[in-house]
């Protein structure tokens, strides 16, 4: 017996190939940091930042960045990293001081302590009814109320309904079905963080993006070594999906190399996946109408820079190491990375280096990073970045395409759909310069695909068909002398699985 895969959010198709759908762990004032939570929380604007994340500081990177890649064309999915904490909590008593209603913080952290609630009479005049007025000093514009509130679970408006999947600030427990007594302005207490998060906890939070299919990139807000290195691991094994790392601000270019190398005593493993984009570059930038350029970590910029190439909705065409791409806001750098010793150090394990040229109109020093970026080490120096993100971009479709049909995998007229589906997108690719040919030179299939019933197919054994799995091998020449790549692709009843060999 089939499985129909069928798409069920049309509103989501544009996004999924329109651009980066970035999954992101950081430090933020707010955020969930469990699925309960909300998490992975989508962020598509500055608004939804302010309002899941809050206010960014000194001490809290990801709003910042995550603000930058989004004015480049990205969505966003975040999850908060931190040690164990509490939360702020208050629980509010009935007329008769028997504990009603439980309001806590949505998550750990001191700033649940700036929440306060007031509980009154509803305005409809119903006695069993109330309103709740909810303030947070450190964000007003998230102040609200809640009317026509109840507390009996059978019905609509019951306060849990109403509250706990629309507030940023809150979660409710009725804990009787008597209403709290009216009262107010009262505040949480308790409320508590540690931001000391390690790569444990890092770790541990990516399996919160194991359901998201559509996911094009990977990143965080940490320069730790083993943070990375699990992030690639995780990169790897989703095998669609990219990694975007930057060497921690100040690192010399000795020191950026072991990230490839994995020495010099940093405590991590080294980074050696094609599933990985390793930049090093301190740069300087004008922030906020300042007159002198202040150093920055370049990550942000290498963010927004695929952000703003992926929102284009296509693979990355070009020929690796064609052109170079300029970040618009860089005025020059911490290090300069020119010089042939510190450039053969980076380029020959494959970092990509944040480097400097002339301006031909005017002369003044401009920032610029590689756009085709290298990502893997020693192996060979032709392994580029775009062959990655055109590779992944097909696992992509393949998984799209896998929902847009009824498909039954032990009949091959919904594989030759989905083939044909595939190989429109292929074409597609041929045409804009991303694969070498057309089929049969730069790429074909090999399959049971043209088979009119199961027991003809040759490619696939009937046990395995009978177990409901179907194999296809698509075979990708990128550009003469560069890669070739055989993505096997495994369709069983409940998912798609890749595989690859050079």
């Amino acid at each position: 017996m089939g499985v129909t895969f069928t798409e069920t959010d049309q509103t989501f198709v544009a996004r999924k190939e329109a651009g980066m759908l970035l999954a992101f762990v950081g430090k933020a004032r707010r955020g969930p940091t469990t699925e309960d939570e909300g998490g992975p929380v989508e962020l598509k604007s500055e608004t939804d930042v302010d309002k899941h994340l809050g206010a960014g500081s000194a001490t809290y990177n990801a709003p910042g960045i995550i603000k930058y890649v989004l004015g480049k064309g990205a969505v966003v999915k975040f999850v908060r990293a931190i040690l164990a904490g509490t939360t702020a909590t208050r629980t509010l008593p009935d007329i008769g001081a028997i504990s009603a209603l439980r309001i806590d913080a949505r998550n750990d952290g001191t700033w649940g302590n700036l929440i306060s609630v007031t509980i009154a009479a509803d305005p409809s005049g119903d006695s069993a009814l109330f309103a709740l007025t909810l303030t947070f000093s450190e964000q007003p514009t998230l102040n609200a109320t809640y009317y026509n509130l109840s507390m009996d679970p059978t019905l609509a408006n019951f306060v849990e309904n109403v509250i706990n999947d629309v507030s940023p600030l809150i979660r409710v427990t009725a804990l009787t079905t008597v209403r709290p007594a009216n009262a107010g302005p009262l505040a949480l207490t308790g409320g508590t963080i540690n931001d000391a998060a390690t790569a444990t906890e890092y770790q541990a939070l990516l399996t919160l993006f194991d359901n998201e299919r559509y996911l094009t990139h990977l990143s965080s807000d940490s320069g730790d070594g083993t943070i990375w290195a699990n992030q690639t691991t995780y990169c790897s094994t989703r095998a669609t999906i990219t990694q975007l790392q930057s060497v921690p601000f100040g690192y010399t270019a000795d020191q950026a190399a072991q990230y490839r190398q994995g020495t010099g005593g940093y405590g991590f493993s080294y980074v050696d996946s094609s599933y990985t984009a390793l930049y090093w570059g301190d740069v300087k930038t004008k922030r906020n109408g300042s007159v002198m350029p202040t150093p920055e970590w370049c990550h942000p910029l290498v963010l927004g820079k695929y952000a703003t190439k992926m929102a284009t909705g296509k693979p990355w065409f070009a020929v690796a190491g064609a052109t170079r791409g300029r970040i618009a806001e860089g005025y020059g750098v911490s290090v300069n990375v020119l010089g042939k010793t510190a450039e053969t150090t980076l380029t020959g394990l494959e970092v990509n280096p944040i480097v400097t040229d002339s301006d031909p109109d005017t002369g003044a020093k401009i920032t610029k990073i590689a756009e085709s970026l290298t990502c893997q080490r020693a192996r060979s120096q032709r392994r580029f970045a775009e062959i990655r993100e055109l590779l992944n971009w097909i696992k992509r479709r393949f998984l799209y395409h896998q929902t847009a049909i009824e498909f039954e995998p032990n009949d091959p007229q919904a594989w030759r759909n989905l083939y044909v589906r595939m190989k429109k997108d292929l074409d597609e690719c041929g045409q804009n310069r991303g694969l070498d040919g057309v089929e049969g030179s730069g790429y074909q299939y090999v399959g049971d695909q043209d088979c009119i019933t199961r027991q003809q197919a040759t490619y696939n054994s009937q046990d395995d068909l009978a177990d409901g799995k179907y194999k296809v091998a698509i075979y990708i020449v990128g550009q003469p002398g560069i890669r070739d790549i055989a993505l096997n692709t495994v369709l069983t009843k409940t998912s798609a699985q890749f595989a690859e060999a050079d």
